[in-house]
């Protein structure tokens, strides 16, 4: 099963810092395929057999990931954050399982129970607002 792992943080100088998302995407087969988008925008892939690829190309460290994947960077954080709200299996509060992911303020994205309005959970994203 393959598996996906998000990080989000900021880069460059401390007084004019960037936000950046890190995806790490390993494949059943042990290949591990790593796009950075931010300050720099590249895509590293890491073969079982040791050998190593690298593209600090915007456009093409896209394709990159989408031809090692077969998912963009934006499908595959989007599908990450799907995987995690099928985590939650029913809201706390009046038990519904019909749960939705809502933006709120600028990167914001909370899980709200369709039923009774509860958040069950949330995420900020802060390279979305430095």
């Amino acid at each position: 099963m393959a598996n996906i792992k998000i990080k989000h943080g900021s880069e460059g100088p401390k007084w004019d810092p960037y936000g950046f998302t890190e995806i790490e995407f390993t494949k059943t087969d042990g290949t591990v395929v790593t796009y950075h988008g931010g300050l720099a925008e590249w895509c590293k892939v890491e073969y079982k057999d040791g050998k190593k690829y690298l593209i600090d190309n915007l456009e093409e460290s896209s394709i990159l990931f989408k031809l090692e994947t077969g998912l963009t960077p934006d499908e595959a954080e989007e599908w990450y954050y799907k995987m995690e709200a099928s985590k939650e299996k029913q809201c706390q509060e009046c038990g519904s399982r019909k749960l939705e992911w809502k933006s709120g303020y600028p990167g914001e994205e909370l899980l709200i129970c369709s039923k009774c309005g509860e958040v069950a959970n949330c995420h900020f994203d802060e390279s979305a607002v430095i």
